[in-house]
Order: C-alpha cells, then sequence, then structure tokens
C-alpha cells in the first residue's frame, strides 16, 4: 500500500540522531548530579510493554488507514464522546479511540514511547532539573510543605518521576481523562494507591485533584 512517502533528507537523520544523543546525555548528567537516581534511567514497566506490544501491532493497520483518509474523530460506538472539549475527541497520533477507552489507556505507554524512539521519560524528566533549580527559592519550606500540580496527568507517568525527584511533596494532579486513563497510575508501585480519592470523585468530564505523598 503507497502512502506517498519520501526518503528523508540525510542532514535532517544526522540531527535527529545529534539531538538523541545530547538528549541521553542530558539525562545522564541529571542523574550523576543527583537530581534523581540512576534508577530512573531504566525504569520502565517492561512487563506491560511486552504484553501490549502485540495489540499495538494489531492496531497498526486501522491507525495507517486514519493516517491515509485523514480521520481524526474516529471512535467505536460503545466510547461515550458527549461533553468533552473538541480537543480530546481525536485519535491521537491516529490511535484507536484516541484518549477514551480502556485500551488506548493501556497501549499509551507503549505507544509514545515507540514514536519518540524510546526517549518519552527522558524527555519528561527534562522538567525536572529546573523545577528543583526553581524550588531553591522556597529553601525555609518544609519539603512536606512542598506542592506540585501535575497538569493533564495522563497514565501517571510524569507524576512517577516526580515522586522519585521530591519524596516528600504533595503532588496533585489535574486531567480531563477518563478514570479509565488514570487508573494507569496505579500501575507504578511507588504511587500505588494514592489515587483512590480521585477515582472516587471523578465523573467523566470533571476536573479533579488529589494529594499524593510517600508516607
Amino acid at each position: 500500500m503507497n502512502y506517498g512517502t519520501v526518503p528523508l533528507d540525510p542532514k535532517l537523520l544526522q540531527l535527529v540522531q545529534t539531538r538523541f544523543d545530547q538528549l541521553i546525555e542530558a539525562d545522564w548528567q541529571d542523574a550523576e548530579q543527583g537530581i534523581y537516581p540512576y534508577s530512573l534511567l531504566f525504569d520502565n514497566p517492561w512487563e506491560d510493554f511486552f504484553r501490549y506490544y502485540p495489540e499495538v501491532w494489531t492496531d497498526l493497520p486501522q491507525m495507517w488507514e486514519r493516517a491515509k483518509q485523514k480521520k481524526y474523530q474516529d471512535f467505536s460506538p460503545e466510547v461515550e464522546i458527549a461533553g468533552y472539549p473538541s480537543y480530546y475527541v481525536q485519535n491521537f497520533h491516529h490511535q484507536t479511540n484516541g484518549y477514551l477507552s480502556d485500551t488506548s489507556a493501556k497501549l499509551y505507554d507503549l505507544q509514545v514511547e515507540l514514536l519518540f524512539g524510546g526517549t518519552a521519560d527522558a524527555m519528561r524528566r527534562r522538567v525536572l532539573a529546573p523545577l528543583k533549580q526553581e524550588l531553591k527559592h522556597f529553601d525555609a519550606v518544609s519539603p512536606r510543605q512542598v506542592r506540585i500540580l501535575d497538569v493533564a496527568c495522563g497514565t501517571g507517568r510524569t507524576l512517577r518521576l516526580l515522586r522519585e525527584a521530591f519524596p516528600q511533596a504533595a503532588l496533585l494532579v489535574l486531567t480531563f481523562h477518563r478514570p479509565t486513563y488514570a487508573k494507569q497510575t496505579n500501575c507504578y508501585p511507588k504511587i500505588q494507591g494514592s489515587c483512590r480519592s480521585y477515582f472516587s470523585l471523578m465523573q467523566k468530564t470533571c476536573l479533579t485533584w488529589t494529594t499524593t505523598s510517600r508516607p
């Protein structure tokens, strides 16, 4: 099937490789400087990735077809889309059911890692060093009194990274996502169970928040 693809400019490929190398080096240096533990560099839900990898490939033909036909709002009949802002009612990266189904929530982290060549978490961690730097202005505040808001928390990957970098801070989340997406935060042991009040309050379109803190 021909999608009208053209070869990429070798100079562009070299630039992408250079940026990739710079990102990995910056990630390593931040761990060297104690911004976050080395363990975060290798912390991926590998069991889930292996489990869902076949489903990602199964979804590819449908994704290609949506891309070809430029269908950006293609949802299964059982997915309720009423009441969501128009931005959310899209097939992001042409994935099936966008952000609005159990299946898309389970596949999301793996799809993003594949999309960005395994650098998704490294890119997320770019926020940690400047955040720590800015928080130095509040050295007089007890670490347990620090509150950090994660806007649009999705599956909670960034929340997981924040917890490792700021073990005593209270973390707050704000999202439009369905509970199916937010429940993915419970896949990560360090924040497991921290969003129970969030799930009990969450309605399909409301904005909700909760605090999470490590004992």
